[in-house]
C-alpha cells in the first residue's frame, strides 16, 4: 500500500461522509475504491448501406439527365442573346448611328395654321 492508502485507511473523507437520508454511509474499509481499467475490445464494425430501388434510382438518373439539359438549355439561351444583341449593334452601326435614340426627334421651325 501506498502511504497515501494507509493514512486514509478506515477513514472517511470529509467530502464523501456520510449524509441523512443521502443512502448508505461509505464504507470505510474502501474508502478510495479504484475501478478497474477497461477492457478494450477490437471489434471490425461493416456497415452496408441500404440497396436502393429502382424507382429511386429513376428518379436520380431523371434528375441528373434534367439538371443537365437545364443547364445546356441556359447557355444555348445566353449565347442566342449574345449574337442577337451583335446582329442589333452591327444593324445599328450601318444606319449610321451606334447607340440607339429614344428621344423625340427635333420637330421643324414651320408654324402649323390653327385649325
Amino acid at each position: 500500500m501506498t502511504d497515501m492508502q494507509q493514512r486514509y485507511q478506515g477513514a472517511v473523507p470529509p467530502q464523501r461522509g456520510p449524509r441523512e437520508g443521502h443512502g448508505p454511509p461509505y464504507p470505510p474499509s474502501q474508502p478510495f475504491a479504484q475501478a478497474a481499467p477497461p477492457v478494450q475490445t477490437r471489434t471490425k464494425t461493416i456497415i452496408i448501406p441500404p440497396r436502393d430501388g429502382r424507382a429511386v434510382t429513376a428518379l436520380r438518373v431523371t434528375a441528373y439527365v434534367l439538371t443537365s439539359v437545364a443547364s445546356l438549355l441556359f447557355i444555348a439561351v445566353v449565347v442566342y442573346g449574345a449574337v442577337q444583341l451583335n446582329r442589333a449593334q452591327a444593324a445599328l452601326e450601318q444606319l449610321g448611328t451606334s447607340i440607339p435614340s429614344f428621344e423625340v426627334p427635333p420637330t421643324p421651325d414651320v408654324v402649323l395654321p390653327p385649325g
